[in-house]
């Protein structure tokens, strides 16, 4: 059976506008029940529609901060990361031979060292970020240049229906954050992802 917010326990409404409040958001500002069946293709959501708020992310360490991993599940062994394929040593990548506070830093970068970048930001948000304290200060060069705009979607409670999916998009493919209280899917209900994005709900029910 289906549940709503009204079925949340009290620490599960509290995480739940804490996460909200990470973003600025108040509780008071989120649609109550939200069904994609009510969008005959389904609900779009990202920077251009159905965005509750465009919260700009100055550096790695912020974007991590809102979506990432906490890095301490790792320290103290509540998690294990070894199934994470971290980049190589920075000291011994060549990026590390370039100025990071350069003008030009950008424009020196080759298609294998966007590629390490990205694998070392991916790795900031999903596995243990204090490994990736090194390239940082690329990762915030080639990427956080300018604060980059998130779209974050929030709802108490969301109904994912057959054949009418939550889709998640954005021009330039700009990442998303989800936020909510209860996810339930429907048979035949799906998301479809078109950027980047991670969910947070406290309880989520597949029909």
């Amino acid at each position: 059976m289906a549940k709503t917010s009204k079925d949340l326990s009290a620490e599960q409404k509290a995480a739940y506008e804490a996460t909200l409040a990470k973003y600025g958001i108040n509780s008071n500002q989120v649609a109550k029940t939200v069904n994609t069946g009510d969008y005959p293709s389904g609900l779009d959501v990202g920077l251009e529609q159905n965005c509750t708020k465009k919260v700009p992310i100055s550096d790695i360490d912020e974007l991590n901060e809102k979506m990432g991993f906490p890095c301490e599940h790792y320290t103290n062994g509540k998690a294990d990361d070894s199934d994470i394929e971290y980049p190589q040593e920075f000291e011994q990548c060549k990026i590390s031979k370039l100025n990071s506070k350069a003008d030009d830093f950008r424009t020196q970068l080759c298609k294998e060292d966007h590629n390490t970048l990205s694998k070392a930001l991916s790795c900031c948000l999903h596995g243990n970020s204090q490994k990736m304290a090194k390239y940082k200060p690329a990762i915030n060069a080639a990427f956080f240049k300018e604060p980059v705009i998130m779209a974050v979607h929030a709802a108490q409670d969301i109904t994912i229906s057959k054949d009418h999916p939550l889709v998640v998009k954005s021009k330039g493919g700009k990442t998303a954050h989800l936020i909510y209280g209860t996810v339930t899917i429907e048979p035949g209900g799906y998301i479809l992802a078109e950027v980047p994005f991670t969910i947070t709900s406290q309880v989520v029910t597949v029909l």
